[in-house]
């Protein structure tokens, strides 16, 4: 099964106050049932993911700087490779 990682990146438009909901669910209105869509904001969109939650889909949340969020939006099945690690807060490996 292929999997394709989605990138759309939204900030702009929510800058300049626009609307990216239907720009958002036409993107995940294309997902495959492997599919990932990267989605960049510049904010947590916990309505998005509620609305998203409902029709089957699960997320995880990085925020890499306070108004850049990298959203991963994908088809919740416990059969699919996917998950989400974040390691950043780790201490790096010793030298052997």
């Amino acid at each position: 099964m292929a999997h394709k990682i989605i990138e759309l990146d939204v900030r702009d438009i929510l800058r300049a106050k626009g609307e990216p909901f239907p720009i958002i669910m036409d993107a995940v209105g294309k997902l495959g049932p492997a599919d990932v869509l990267e989605l960049h904001a510049t904010f947590r969109p916990d309505p998005l993911l509620k609305v998203l939650a409902k029709q089957g889909f699960a997320h995880a949340v990085v925020e890499l700087e306070p108004d850049h969020l990298v959203v991963d939006v994908y088809h919740k099945d416990d059969n699919l490779p996917y998950f989400h690690l974040d390691n950043r807060q780790l201490n790096p490996p010793e030298p052997m």
